[in-house]
């Protein structure tokens, strides 16, 4: 009975290695042949070179994809983050009429198909001053991103310890001293996490944009779609390289300061 059990635990951990290797091996594709010097896509590459990696930061088009997409996900992080911590902390902290309504309404917009909401702001919008502009591609974005970060932060709040509050508050602190002293820096990992979650989701966001973005304003990963539209260049290749280590070091950052197993509550 105890070799049957080794046996079991050896192979549940040989699963467990093979699952991550074929996870992870589109990823390695992609990299690799982003180093091929080589005018079209393959793989393996026959030799290594940033060729292309220095073509994608010489190139003003695409440069301008990169950076409207860092100012699109900067401009819905500093309107979701807020957001989504003050509604988890309403529900969490407080009783009132609909509340099952209300938790539905947020998270709402993530489970729609974000292709229904870009044509959706697209119809209602489009035609009025914002078309065009960043502001409706952030306004779309941020539907989807609050309602992530509302997410992640019942997942933090799920161990809040209410009466510290209580108790701040009998020690005659009022509610904003409260809020800044205390129930900041006791969600200051959850916060931060929001942040970074709120950044990348939009970061990497296209199916909403592609319906939202003008020339002016496109963002990376649509420039990328466009791109492998009309032809498959290896740029398109540095393009996703990038926008997977974005989502890299922000897993990795979200995991290390809320740790796997809150990670692992978002959207139950």
């Amino acid at each position: 009975m105890g070799k049957l059990k080794f046996d079991s635990s050896r192979l549940l951990d040989v699963a467990c290695v093979l699952i991550c290797l074929f996870m992870l091996l589109p990823v390695v594709v992609v990299f690799l042949s982003s180093l091929d010097p080589r005018k079209y896509i393959r793989f393996p590459p026959s030799e290594f070179s940033l060729k292309w990696y220095e073509f994608f930061f010489s190139r003003e088009d695409w440069k301008s994809a990169f950076m409207n997409s860092i100012y699109v996900a900067a401009l819905t992080t500093l309107i979701s983050t807020p957001c989504g911590i003050l509604a988890a902390l309403a529900y969490r902290k407080y009783s009132f009429k609909l509340k099952g309504l209300f938790n539905t309404l947020i998270v709402v917009p993530y489970l729609m198909p974000s292709l229904l909401i870009g044509i959706t702001i697209l119809m209602a919008l489009g035609r009025t001053f914002l078309g065009g502009t960043y502001y409706i591609v952030v306004g779309a974005h941020s539907l989807w991103a609050t309602a992530f970060v509302y997410m992640l932060m019942q997942a933090t709040l799920a161990n809040y310890d209410l009466t510290l509050e209580e108790a701040a508050k009998d020690l005659g602190a009022n509610p904003f001293q409260t809020f800044v002293e205390v129930t900041l820096p006791l969600l200051k990992s959850g916060v931060i996490s929001a942040v970074i979650f709120g950044f990348i989701t939009s970061f990497g966001e296209v199916t909403m944009a592609i319906f939202l973005t003008t020339s002016k304003t496109i963002t990376l990963p649509v420039r990328i779609w466009n791109s492998l539209k009309y032809e498959i260049h290896p740029v398109t290749l540095v393009a996703s390289v990038i926008c997977m280590v974005f989502a890299a070091i922000a897993l990795a950052v979200v995991t290390k300061l809320v740790g796997i197993e809150a990670v692992s509550k978002i959207g139950t």
